[in-house]
């Protein structure tokens, strides 16, 4: 179910769809390095990933009682400066920064002690914990490790493409993508390819439209191939 029992391995409950997508395309990418993790993933495509990281996202965490060794209130006063990233009590807002509350404890110890010595790369972690002993990032991860994970907010079951186009793309791009607007593209018959890349691109902003980057921002990859596929097929 994702809720980890074994120590140093890390729980998938309570992260983020956004998160743990990137985090497994890594892993296969080889951009992450790690043997096991590549070997177990290395097969999976992109629309697979995210299934797979739906149904952890989806899950609600259980509860975890964990001992650890080091103090928990010591740690509170450590984590206001984790806060800005990680969130209140390692409750995170942001899509692709993980939550840490329940996190499993031995695990979020080799995690930051990686970060500290950089051998684990991320300048931004690098900064915040370079200075940590190693028992302030026990007392840390104990006070993390006792918090009680949570759903992430704004993960929902991918929506049927025919609801998305009905809501939202007939507004702009008419029925079946046949716009009559000299402003908005004609999406009907396009190639599926190319209608993937391009609200991808939106997605990301790598794409800049304020209007299309504030509708694909919350579509899933299963959902932008679902309307792809569906206006790709559109003929006169």
């Amino acid at each position: 179910g994702g809720d980890s029992v074994t120590p140093g391995t890390p729980s998938l409950t309570g992260l983020h769809v956004k998160y743990l997508t990137r985090a497994t395309a890594e892993y296969r990418d080889g951009i992450r390095p790690h043997a096991a993790m590549k070997t177990m993933v290395e097969y999976l495509d992109d629309p697979a990933i995210e299934k797979l990281s739906f149904y952890y996202a989806l899950r609600e965490p259980a509860s975890r009682k964990q001992k650890t060794p080091g103090d928990p209130e010591k740690g509170r006063k450590l984590s206001e400066s984790c806060s800005s990233c990680h969130g209140k009590n390692g409750i995170s807002g942001d899509p692709l920064v993980p939550s840490l509350a329940a996190q499993d404890f031995r695990y979020l110890v080799q995690a930051t002690i990686g970060y500290r010595d950089n051998k684990r790369k991320h300048q931004g972690m690098f900064g915040a914990v370079e200075k940590f002993t190693n028992q302030q990032i026990t007392d840390l991860s104990a006070f993390y490790a006792m918090q009680q994970a949570e759903k992430p907010n704004g993960v929902y079951v991918p929506e049927e493409p025919r609801l998305l186009i009905e809501n939202k793309c007939v507004l702009c791009h008419g029925p079946r993508g046949f716009s009559n607007e000299f402003d908005k593209p004609r999406l009907a018959g396009q190639s599926e390819a190319y209608l993937i890349s391009a609200m991808q691109q939106y997605a990301n902003g790598s794409r800049s439209h304020t209007a299309m980057q504030a509708m694909a921002d919350v579509l899933s990859l299963i959902e932008i191939e679902g309307i792809a596929a569906y206006y790709a097929r559109q003929k006169e």
